[in-house]
């Protein structure tokens, strides 16, 4: 691995992002700059992968009810297929998010 492909993989791990799988990660409880950050890391996944699904990792505690209803507005109005999955906690909010999602 060359220098610059470590340095795009640390600021990949440091914007939850993993480009190369399409791939945002989303934890801690959701707050309302979590509307802002999953928009913008959609919109560089879908610039990088086109024509891939994105996969959006959960693990969160909850949070807003109004962040949340802000993430699933967002990803209903998305053009990219989005799969979401949840590893470790989930509670009331991550919880709507992902039923949304798994039952279409």
């Amino acid at each position: 691995m060359n220098n610059k492909e470590l340095q795009l993989m640390y600021k990949e791990l440091d914007y939850g992002l993993d480009l190369h799988n399409n791939v945002v990660y989303l934890s801690d409880s959701l707050d309302i700059t979590d509307v802002r950050y999953v928009s913008s890391r959609f919109e560089v996944c879908k610039r990088v992968n086109s024509d891939k699904p994105i996969n959006l990792i959960l693990s969160s505690y909850g949070g807003d009810v109004y962040s949340m209803l802000g993430i699933i507005d967002f990803m209903q109005s998305f053009d990219v297929k989005v799969n979401t999955r949840c590893y470790g906690a989930k509670s009331k909010s991550p919880t709507r998010v992902l039923h949304r999602f798994l039952y279409k």
